[in-house]
């Protein structure tokens, strides 16, 4: 193990004088350490808010602590980090976040010793060991904290214990140390079928677990607070996520959704995305099945491509009175809900048939679509799905002129 010890000109004094140069910059550098944690790592939203600013400082002051201890006594400081490891364990901190978290702490540690290596003059090989001890530290330290979390998940745990293991699997986690805690702690099957649900409030407010339906046709639902948002874990066994749909309509001020089936404890991380993804294709409150709102779905992972295939589809409908276009691509949405269908289209509009024939030539004329071309089809259900689901941006300057109109025959039957 390299030590700033092992540099002759870098004397004891001198590593004094670094510790309380760094110790009276503890506040500032946990204040920013939270702050970056709090912006990229969600899985912190499960820990009560006063505790990262409490045990962050601990950690830079047992850190300092090492820096001056011979190699020999530095594991006398691993207590903190073997007490935070196994606090994180026990709250569901992913092991990816915890790692972050001593990352993104050395990293602006590493920042406050060079600058102060610079200010006292320190000469670049003084400074490149130093800094390579503080990094050595930092790996013992975090080395320490991770064993501890994964010791933690091996410890039988209550019920709620086992809610913030349920948690890191729900935020990604896949080891498989946290799938056998959680298994055998719920208890549910580690290798079963799993669905996911996410509830979001609508209009403010927050979703309490404890209000949400324990099952649902059947199936349990084990319900956790994220935020303000709750999050169920579905066992599902033989069933589909589309059973659980009737339940979960019932509340109208939700947004849910709900996602594909996943096999595995493992894959709750991934079920959660796609759960999340399913919701964000409601534009108010519902239900929203992900397998149902697959093209929506993908419409808004890539919501530049999506507003792009409005314009380039779209743009000529831009150029009409926001009544006509709302009449004309309401007809459109209505004659695609009922497979092509004009006599349907024309029952759900409460219009004569020949009023959406003539709405659909029209669409048609502007666009230069033809409504019997597979192809043509799918651009105009994607390009009004992303008109509905994106806030559009004024057309003016992005809009394609229109092509020239293609004839081509509209379904006329029902």
């Amino acid at each position: 193990m390299l030590l700033v010890e092992e540099v002759e000109e870098f004397s004891r004094a001198s590593r004094d004088q670094f510790q309380r140069a760094i110790r009276t910059r503890v506040p500032e550098l946990t204040a920013r350490l939270v702050g970056q944690l709090r912006s990229i790592e969600t899985a912190y939203r499960n820990v009560p808010a006063h505790e990262p600013p409490q045990w962050i400082a601990r950690s830079y002051h047992r850190f300092l602590d090492a820096l001056a201890l011979p190699a020999a006594e530095v594991p006398a400081t691993l207590d903190v980090p073997r007490r935070t490891g196994a606090r994180r364990g026990r709250q569901g901190v992913p092991e990816r976040a915890l790692l972050r978290a001593y990352h993104l702490g050395g990293r602006l540690l590493s920042a406050a010793a060079m600058e102060w290596a610079a200010e006292e003059g320190l000469r670049s090989a003084e400074t490149r060991l130093f800094i390579e001890t503080l990094w050595t530290i930092v790996d013992e330290h975090s080395a320490a904290a991770i064993d501890a979390l994964h010791q933690a998940r091996q410890e039988p745990a209550d019920r709620r214990v086992a809610g913030y293991l349920l948690d890191a699997l729900l935020n990604g986690e896949t080891h498989q140390s946290l799938v056998r805690a959680v298994a055998r702690s719920l208890p549910v099957c580690p290798t079963g079928r799993y669905a996911v649900v996410v509830r979001h409030p609508v209009g403010g407010g927050s979703v309490d677990p404890d209000d949400q339906p324990p099952v649902a046709r059947g199936i349990r639902l084990l319900w956790r607070a994220h935020g303000v948002s709750a999050v169920a874990v579905a066992p599902l066994g033989d069933r589909r996520p589309g059973d659980l749909v009737d339940t979960l309509s019932k509340a109208r001020d939700l947004r849910t959704g709900i996602s594909a089936a996943v096999r595995g404890l493992a894959e709750l991380g991934e079920a959660r995305r796609q759960a999340e993804s399913a919701a964000r294709t409601l534009r108010g409150p519902g239900v929203a099945l992900l397998e149902e709102r697959l093209p929506t779905a993908m419409l808004n992972a890539a919501p530049d491509l999506a507003r792009r295939l409005q314009f380039r589809v779209l743009a000529p409908l831009f150029e009409l009175d926001a009544q006509r276009r709302e009449q004309l691509l309401e007809t459109l949405e209505q004659w695609l809900a009922v497979d092509g269908s004009v006599s349907a289209a024309a029952t759900a509009l409460y219009c004569h048939r020949n009023t959406v024939l003539n709405r659909l030539r029209r669409i048609e004329q502007l666009t230069g679509k033809n409504l019997s071309s597979p192809r043509d089809l799918i651009e105009l259900g994607l390009a009004v799905q992303a008109y509905r689901q994106l806030s559009t941006p004024s057309p003016a300057g992005a809009a394609p002129s229109p092509r020239e109109s293609r004839e081509g025959p509209v379904r006329a039957d029902g």
